[in-house]
């Protein structure tokens, strides 16, 4: 089909301007408590998506949902008949639209940012009402949700890739903490069934935990020699979201404190339950930097594959049961010197080589698959802006 493009807004001329209020009606849903809820089919929708299952459904589906209070202006699609909520919308057309088009563009609208509460976000529906959108004609619509459709399950096939390999990782780790590469005997130990060769040792005897030094933010320049802080250490990874900067002099003036590729690097807050040890291996791109206050690194004897250490801070035994992660402390930071008394299993150098090549290749294709899920939710964002924009259009 051949269109004329509309000059003022680049748009193909066939496309219409109306408000959301026109083409959408958004529905209150009700509340189901939890004492009131029976185990069924039908998912129950709050406003960060599926909060439970119910044995009825009040909506059939297919269908939208657009939190209304706490998580405000997410929006959720579901092929199945559901119950929403009293914090939700649910969506029904007032005018011939395609369903899973109007899912995307509400998801490209910001509405999270509609938040007309001061204290508890909630979302307006008449403000929802009054936002101006361009409409294409329905079979261009279809088009255009089933492109996005597709972008949009190559990354939950990503996601799911993910989350099969991570469980593989734990179950890998199970058994290799509890039995070895060689499968040997076990034996009790205060910190768990171990193979009967290895040893327990204190972290502080097989790595010196040094803390970094408490640079003055007065000292920060606009470039320089970069300083890791505690903002850049993540669960594994390393971030410069957040880049402060020293004078390039200090690389010889704090030279103790210098970084290098291969470091193992800890945030010196308690663990999070959600998420465990904030701890990260620095890598070639990360290096100069200076160590932070707050920031411990590890530096190993000669006894101790640093993989192998950083493998093991990872096992959720020992981010929980050591009392750093207790729920009942107030103090959110943790020493250098209560990280050293850790208690972790030992085995020979030789078998710590083993494990952590065994575990690293597993985190590489863990990796490998985070890097694809981040390349197509990138090329969905853009494709969301250029196809609901007109950028890029589509023949039907």
């Amino acid at each position: 089909m051949e269109r004329k493009e509309n000059q003022a807004n680049n748009l193909p001329e066939v496309w219409k301007e109306t408000n959301l209020g026109q083409e959408i009606e958004l529905n209150y849903g009700k509340s189901l408590p939890k004492r009131d809820r029976i185990e069924g089919k039908y998912p129950v929708f709050g406003s960060n998506g599926i909060v439970d299952y119910h044995n009825k459904a009040l909506v059939k589906g297919p269908g939208i949902i657009i939190g209304r209070k706490g998580s405000c202006g997410e929006v959720h699609y579901t092929n199945e008949d559901f119950w929403p909520i009293d914090t939700t919308y649910y969506i029904t057309l007032r005018d011939e639209n395609d369903l899973r088009f109007i899912s995307y563009l509400l998801s490209s609208l910001g509405l999270s940012l509609m938040n007309y509460h001061s204290t508890i976000p909630g979302l307006n529906r008449e403000n929802v009402y009054q936002i101006k959108c361009m409409f294409p004609p329905l079979p261009e619509q279809k088009k255009i949700s089933a492109v996005l459709y597709e972008i949009q399950k190559a990354i939950e096939v990503q996601d799911e890739i993910i989350k099969t390999t991570q469980e593989l990782k734990k179950s890998t780790m199970q058994h290799l903490f509890t039995h070895g590469v060689y499968n040997e005997k076990t034996k009790q130990t205060e910190i768990g069934e171990i193979p009967e060769s290895w040893e327990v040792n204190n972290i502080g005897n097989v790595a010196k935990v040094q803390g970094g030094y408490a640079f003055k933010s007065s000292d920060y320049k606009k470039e320089g020699i970069r300083i890791f802080r505690i903002s850049n250490v993540s669960f594994g990874r390393t971030s410069w979201d957040d880049i402060a900067f020293l004078p390039i002099s200090f690389e010889n003036e704090f030279s103790e404190y210098l970084l290098k590729p291969g470091d193992l690097v800890i945030a010196l807050t308690r663990p999070i339950v959600s998420g465990g040890i904030k701890i990260t291996r620095l890598c070639k791109e990360d290096c100069p930097c200076l160590l932070n206050q707050r920031v411990a690194r590890f530096i190993t004897s000669l006894g101790v594959n640093i993989e192998y250490l950083l493998q093991i801070l990872f096992n959720p035994y020992f981010v929980y049961s050591i009392g750093l992660g207790a729920s009942g402390s107030q103090q959110p930071n943790i020493s250098t010197s209560q990280i050293e008394k850790i208690l972790i299993p030992v085995p020979k150098i030789e078998e710590q080589n083993k494990i952590a090549s065994i575990l690293q290749f597993i985190d590489q294709k863990i990796n490998l698959h985070e890097i694809k899920k981040e390349s197509f939710q990138e090329l969905f964002n853009s494709m969301l802006n250029k196809l609901m924009t007109g950028e890029i259009k589509l023949r039907y």
